[in-house]
């Protein structure tokens, strides 16, 4: 009986496999939840533990002295073990789910990909997200080199006044701007922006940094996530600020906060994001402070 060889390839294979059946690996592989944090993290995060042991280093070197072998070459399984080795170091670290966590999840968040890739889990040509089964995307970005993306993309025309949807194996359906939001169930307050009445409930605030995707989800500390927090006033965000700054000169004793020094201290990569009516404007934290003054 003629024994099957495993390689390094299908182990790795394998392993990812395995991994994949704990819920919020794809999540921390897309960047959409930050490695320790929320309620079935235990779960993911001992299902990353349990995949790096199996993807240990010694096996992979034992390998590496038989000649069949030859797929320890793969450029993707060297990547492999490069962010395994990375997230065996980040856990070793006293607090290193913590700084993971403070830098955006990078190092758990890297691991999680790889894991995917060789899980075979497919991945959106248009935003790059993977997708579990391929199906339920909705793509912010529906077009890659001109072809439909995987699930569903949906795109405003402005010109036209329509919302156009975008399936990989269907004709484009378009449906104008009232229509879509009535079957996407909006009640008649959610429309008052496209209704023409006070525009100024549609405008809320964002913060992001300077040649990031990512923006901040609050705290004197923030974390960098793909959705972000909203504040809905310049008085709310920069009462954000307030704290960030307190948190930066915390061994100054000087309080208030005043607006020189939110502009002087808030990180300079900072930027400000007002969106109103879908229109986006940026602004760096000096400029939007000196916009908002403080009441005297």
């Amino acid at each position: 009986m003629q024994q099957t060889t495993t390689t390094p390839m299908h182990s790795a294979h394998q392993v990812a496999a395995e991994a994949l059946r704990a819920y919020g690996i794809i999540d921390i592989a897309n960047r959409e939840q930050v490695l320790a944090k929320g309620p079935d993290m235990a779960e993911t995060l001992a299902a990353l533990d349990r995949a790096c042991g199996e993807l240990s280093l010694a096996e992979i070197d034992w390998y590496g002295r038989t000649p069949d072998h030859a797929d320890l070459q793969s450029t993707d399984l060297q990547q492999l073990r490069a962010a395994t080795t990375a997230y065996l170091q980040m856990r070793k670290q006293v607090g290193g789910l913590v700084i993971d966590a403070a830098a955006g999840g990078m190092t758990g968040a890297t691991f999680a990909q790889w894991l995917c890739l060789f899980a075979g889990i497919p991945r959106c040509g248009g935003c790059q997200a993977f997708v579990l089964g391929g199906a339920g995307h909705l793509c912010p970005t529906p077009l890659s080199d001109g072809l439909p993306c995987i699930g569903v993309g949906i795109q405003f025309d402005r010109a036209r006044g329509v919302v156009v949807l975008r399936t990989e194996h269907a004709l484009d359906v378009e449906l104008p701007i009232d229509v879509f939001l009535r079957r996407c169930n909006f009640r008649p307050e959610d429309l008052r922006p496209f209704a023409g009445q006070s525009a100024a409930t549609g405008v809320i605030y964002k913060i992001r940094r300077r040649g990031q995707p990512a923006w901040s989800d609050g705290g004197a500390v923030p974390h960098w996530t793909k959705n972000g927090r909203t504040w809905n006033s310049p008085h709310s965000l920069k009462a954000h600020l307030r704290e960030v700054v307190k948190h930066q000169r915390r061994n100054a004793g000087r309080y208030p906060v005043t607006d020189a020094d939110m502009g002087q201290h808030v990180p300079s990569d900072w930027e400000i994001v007002t969106i109103a009516m879908g229109e986006a404007c940026v602004q760096d934290t000096a400029a939007f402070v000196a916009a908002h003054p403080t009441a005297k």
